[in-house]
């Protein structure tokens, strides 16, 4: 097209846009994890990793954007073939307490218990103290 310039640069590919999304998530980089895969998801066609919805989820829960993150944890578990539904229940848990909706928040984390596999010693703990924890604010609330 007359007029319009070439940019220098190249857009990355899906590939390296989620190897530079991982290296921020493992940086705590949270800007750069938000902006890396929502530009990955915006592109990419066809399934989708679980995991990239989790490390998604966690950025915005690290920014303390609770609906945004409760939404990629819960896409996270409805991926097909999604290998960790428990720790993202038990995170999607941690995000609803944050929002002060304790109720919702046990119903997640009874739903990590309740997950086969999440007992393994391995795996985050979180919803095993996550649940009392957030019956004793709604205890003390009443």
């Amino acid at each position: 097209m007359p007029g319009r310039k070439k940019s220098s640069r190249s857009e990355p590919t899906l590939a390296q846009l989620r190897k530079q999304a991982e290296a921020a998530y493992d940086a705590e980089r949270w800007d750069d994890v938000i902006r890396l895969y929502s530009r990955f998801l915006e592109r990419k066609r066809g399934r989708i990793d679980g995991d990239v919805y989790f490390r998604l989820g966690c950025a915005h829960d690290e920014q303390g954007d609770y609906d945004k993150a409760i939404e990629c944890y819960q896409n996270a578990i409805n991926t097909l073939g999604y290998k960790h539904p428990g720790i993202a229940s038990c995170n999607m848990g941690v995000a609803y307490g944050g929002k002060g909706d304790h109720n919702k928040a046990i119903e997640c984390f009874q739903m990590a218990i309740d997950t086969p596999g999440y007992d393994d010693p391995g795996r985050a703990p979180g919803a095993t103290w996550g649940l009392p924890m957030q019956k004793s604010v709604i205890m003390t609330r009443r």
